[in-house]
């Protein structure tokens, strides 16, 4: 669980810098958690994909953190 959340963290922070994101704290907590949900649905679906379920991928781009 700790490394799991660890590793979220790492990765949010790193779509941030990439996307210039800047948040206040109150704002980011909930974005992330959009971000979240968005990465989940994400890689739920490119499974799907990879098992032949989905006929494409998607991808994480700037918008990721809005629902």
């Amino acid at each position: 669980e700790v490394e799991w959340r660890k590793r979220r963290w790492i990765e949010f922070e790193m779509w941030k810098v990439q996307h210039w994101k800047s948040y206040g704290s109150t704002e980011e907590a909930k974005d992330k958690e959009v971000w979240l949900a968005t990465r989940t649905r994400v890689m739920e679906h490119n499974k799907r994909a990879e098992n032949g379920s989905e006929s494409f991928t998607v991808g994480m781009n700037h918008v990721s953190d809005r629902v």
